[in-house]
């Protein structure tokens, strides 16, 4: 699929105009997410784990590590949202 339009379909032909502070909070911040997605993905084998050999998680234990991931999730999405907005920069 070509994409000559730059279209949101295919984010590595967009041109970010961003300066280098926006641009490294960003970085960071998809970088942290990317530990978040990992968190969940870890979440997932331990309650596997746990119901196979009957480890007894319980949901409160389960609970209180989603609300963590979800926190770190949403706090790294505000700050990129932040960064953005500084910044103004914008898609070309």
């Amino acid at each position: 699929m070509t994409n000559s339009d730059n279209s949101p379909s295919d984010t590595n032909t967009l041109d970010f105009d961003l300066s280098p502070s926006a641009r490294s909070t960003i970085t960071k911040q998809m970088h942290c997410m990317s530990y978040g997605l990992d968190a969940l993905d870890g979440l997932s084998l331990i309650l596997a784990d746990s119901i196979d050999n009957d480890t007894g998680t319980t949901g409160d234990q389960v609970t209180g590590l989603l609300k963590c991931i979800e926190y770190s999730l949403l706090n790294s999405q505000r700050k990129i949202i932040k960064a953005l907005q500084e910044d103004k920069g914008g898609v070309h």
